[in-house]
């Protein structure tokens, strides 16, 4: 035995550690009878992680070791030692292009965990929940599915929208909770996510409080474009991966309800109304801007009686209206036409700004339905 203890880190051997992990040790065709040891068993010792690795866990590891909390089971605050560790993680560079190895080292560790759990429990200090968010949306950026997996599977979906309402008024927290919400909405867009995962998901998703935390906040930054796409986009992911029937069960109970659908309206109108005569929006992102929540309208119209009537209802043909007008080619100068087709390959977005705004129109007007 003080053959195998010889090979091992100091980490297993040091007399606080305890035992050797079981973990840490394979011992094949072992034969012990009381005391008698068998001198041809084989042993196999894993390797200890390389330093560097080790100096990323036990980094990880502080953000919410026991001995840095305060002894109160109602702390609400980060412990001095968690603020300090939050700081160096939040100046390393871990989006993916510019530091990709050691965004990698991190994949292994307990950070998506831990952030969750430091999240949830900070309830005063707003700058360090920004702090905090800022660095998911960083490993929540161009991720291929790891750490998106682990937020989900933390609940960082429902701990972001109760961090967006203790601090609403906070408009940089705010976007990087949409942005996030994004950027995981994304992931929950692929066809090979577990089930489980989904369903934390939609889950997160599907009632009231959630979309009115939504609903508030698009109200409250009607020209911040990162929450209001942001928002969209989520609800539109919402819709795209849930079934149809729970989806008309969520429009006639939520998205109605909580006046999502008026929200939609407005945006639209306000974004019309805010352009001059003569300025026409000339790039892809910028209309863009107003093609998600067009999707978002001719899904829920196509989807549920009810809103059909809501929107006929809100005489949404006018509105329909004045965005064809506007984004129709006879409209548009040449130059813009150039631009837009150069920016997206041959089909302008305009184009499909158009194709959503006749499709909503007959969707809306094509039924035989009263407004009862």
């Amino acid at each position: 035995m003080s053959n195998i203890k010889a090979n091992l880190s100091p980490e297993l051997t040091s007399t606080n550690k305890g035992k050797i992990p079981l973990s840490s040790i394979d011992i094949l065709n072992k034969n012990i009878d009381g005391d008698k040891k068998d001198d041809n068993a084989v042993v196999r010792v894993n390797p200890s992680p390389p330093p560097a690795n080790q100096f990323v866990e036990h980094l990880v590891n502080m953000l919410v070791v026991e001995e840095n909390r305060d002894d109160s089971p109602s702390a609400k605050t980060t412990s001095a030692t968690g603020l300090h560790v939050l700081e160096v993680l939040s100046k390393m560079r871990l989006k993916k292009e510019e530091n990709h190895d050691l965004r990698n080292a991190f994949k292994d560790t307990d950070l998506s965990k831990n952030l969750c759990e430091l999240l949830k429990q900070e309830q005063t200090e707003e700058e360090v929940v920004r702090k905090i968010i800022v660095l998911i949306v960083t490993l929540t950026f161009k991720d291929d599915g790891h750490f998106k997996e682990r937020f989900v599977s933390n609940d960082c979906l429902m701990i972001l929208m109760q961090k967006m309402n203790d601090f609403s008024r906070n408009e940089k927290l705010q976007e990087a909770a949409c942005t996030t919400l994004n950027n995981i909405s994304i992931y929950i867009k692929r066809n090979d996510i577990p089930n489980a995962t989904k369903k934390r998901f939609l889950d997160a998703i599907n009632n009231t409080a959630s979309m009115k935390t939504f609903h508030d906040t698009m109200m409250n930054y009607p020209k911040n474009k990162c929450v209001q796409e942001s928002i969209f986009a989520v609800v539109q992911a919402f819709l795209s991966v849930n079934d149809s029937n729970n989806n008309r069960i969520f429009m006639q109970d939520v998205l109605i309800q909580v006046g999502f659908l008026d929200l939609i309206c407005t945006f639209l109108e306000n974004d019309l109304n805010d352009q001059d005569d003569n300025e026409i929006k000339t790039t892809a992102s910028l209309n863009a801007f107003v093609k998600m929540p067009l999707l978002l309208l001719k899904i829920v119209a196509q989807e549920e009686k009810q809103a059909r009537i809501v929107l006929r209802e809100k005489n949404a043909i006018m509105m329909l209206a004045a965005i064809i007008n506007r984004y129709h080619a006879s409209s548009l100068p040449s130059s813009t036409l150039q631009q837009t087709t150069a920016s997206t390959g041959g089909k302008t977005m305009t184009d499909k700004i158009l194709h959503l705004a006749l499709e909503t129109v007959k969707v809306l007007y094509d039924n035989n339905e009263n407004n009862e």
